[in-house]
C-alpha cells in the first residue's frame, strides 16, 4: 500500500510505478487493452500527459514538488491531451475512476512510495511507431508516384505501371490493417519486413521496356495480381508487414498453401523483372525474394504457438508452391 492519503489519513490498496526517464513515460500505458484497478503510474517530473495511441480512458492527478494535488482530471479519453495546472511537478495516472471512489480532491497532499520503475510492455513500442510506420510506407510511395510523373506517363506499358497498382494496394492495406493479436519481438523481424517493403517501393520501371519479354511480363504479372488480390480477400484487415498473429487464416487462397500473399507477390516481381530488366531491378528483386522467404519463416515460428495453426500446417504442407516448396 504505497500511496498514503493525509487528508482521509487512508492507506490506498495500489500499486505505483515510477516512469522517471523519457522512453517510460513516453510510453506509459500504451499498448494496455484495459487499466488494472490497483495499478497506478507516477511520472515523474511531468507537466502534461496525452492518451494518443491509448485504448482506454484515465484519471488524471497533477501533483506539486510536495506531492499536493494541484487538479484532476476524470476519465480523460483516447486521443487526448491534458496540460499542467500551475504547479504541476508530476503526474499520477490511474484507472478512471479512481479519484472519484478514493474522495481525492485539490489540495489532498500524498505520500508515495515507489514499487519499482516502471518498464513499457512490447505492445507500446509498436503503439508509438505505429504513425512513423505509416509515414515512412507513405514517403516510400510517394517517390516512385513523383518518379512516374517526373519520366510522364506516355513512356510507360502496362506492365510497367504495375508496380504502381501494386504497392498502392499495398500501402491501402498496411495503413488500415487489422491491430495483432501477438507480434514478433526480434528485431531483425522488424528491419528485414521494412527492408523488404523498401526494396519493393523502390523497384523502378524502365522508359523503353525489354519488348521480347513483353508477352511474358505481362502473363506473369496479371498471373501475380490475380493471385495477390485472391490472397487479400481471404486474409481481410489480417494484413500486416511485421511478423505477427491477426488471427489464423485456413479458407481460400490459404487452402493451397501457407503463404498465398508472398508467393502471388514473389511471381508479380518476377513479372515485372522480365518487362524492366536493370541491374538495380535485379536485385532489388533478389532481396524481396530473400526477405519474402525470412517473413514467412518469422511468422511461422510466432504462429506455430497457436494450436489453430499447428493443425492448420500439418494440413497444408507448403508454404509458396503447392507440392515443391
Amino acid at each position: 500500500m504505497p500511496l498514503f492519503a493525509q487528508r482521509t489519513q487512508e492507506w490506498l490498496p495500489v500499486r505505483l510505478m515510477t516512469a522517471d526517464t523519457f522512453l517510460s513515460r513516453l510510453a506509459g500505458w500504451l499498448g494496455r487493452s484495459q487499466a488494472e484497478a490497483d495499478e497506478l503510474l507516477h511520472l515523474l517530473p511531468c507537466r502534461g500527459v496525452h492518451t494518443w495511441g491509448m485504448r482506454m480512458p484515465i484519471d488524471v492527478i497533477f501533483l506539486d514538488r510536495e506531492n499536493r494535488i494541484v487538479a484532476t482530471m476524470a476519465s480523460l479519453q483516447p486521443n487526448r491531451l491534458a496540460s499542467a495546472a500551475t504547479g504541476t511537478f508530476s503526474v499520477i495516472e490511474a484507472p478512471a475512476g479512481f479519484c472519484q471512489r478514493h474522495d481525492l480532491r485539490i489540495g489532498d497532499r500524498l505520500t508515495l512510495t515507489s514499487d519499482g520503475r516502471h518498464r513499457p510492455e512490447h505492445a507500446a513500442w509498436s503503439s508509438i511507431l505505429h504513425w512513423p510506420m505509416n509515414l515512412f510506407i507513405a514517403i516510400l510511395w510517394a517517390q516512385l508516384v513523383v518518379f512516374i510523373f517526373h519520366q510522364g506517363w506516355g513512356h510507360f506499358t502496362w506492365q510497367g505501371l504495375g508496380v504502381l497498382l501494386h504497392n498502392s494496394l499495398l500501402m491501402i492495406l498496411f495503413l488500415i490493417r487489422r491491430p495483432s493479436q501477438e507480434t514478433s519481438k526480434r528485431p531483425l523481424d522488424w528491419i528485414i519486413a521494412f527492408l523488404t517493403l523498401a526494396c519493393a517501393m523502390g523497384l523502378r520501371p524502365l522508359a523503353q521496356p525489354w519488348q521480347a519479354g513483353q508477352f511474358a511480363s505481362l502473363a506473369l504479372q496479371a498471373l501475380g495480381i490475380c493471385g495477390i488480390l485472391y490472397a487479400l480477400l481471404s486474409l481481410g484487415r489480417s494484413f500486416g508487414i511485421v511478423p505477427a498473429n491477426r488471427t489464423v487464416q485456413v479458407h481460400g487462397a490459404y487452402r493451397v498453401v501457407r503463404h498465398p500473399l508472398y508467393a502471388s507477390e514473389l511471381l508479380f516481381y518476377a513479372g515485372f523483372l522480365v518487362g524492366h530488366p536493370s541491374l538495380q531491378n535485379f536485385l532489388l528483386t533478389g532481396l524481396i525474394l530473400a526477405g519474402q522467404i525470412w517473413r514467412a519463416l518469422a511468422e511461422e515460428t510466432l504462429l506455430m504457438r497457436d494450436p489453430l495453426y499447428q493443425h492448420y500446417a500439418a494440413v497444408v504442407r507448403r508454404r509458396f508452391i503447392p507440392g515443391v516448396f
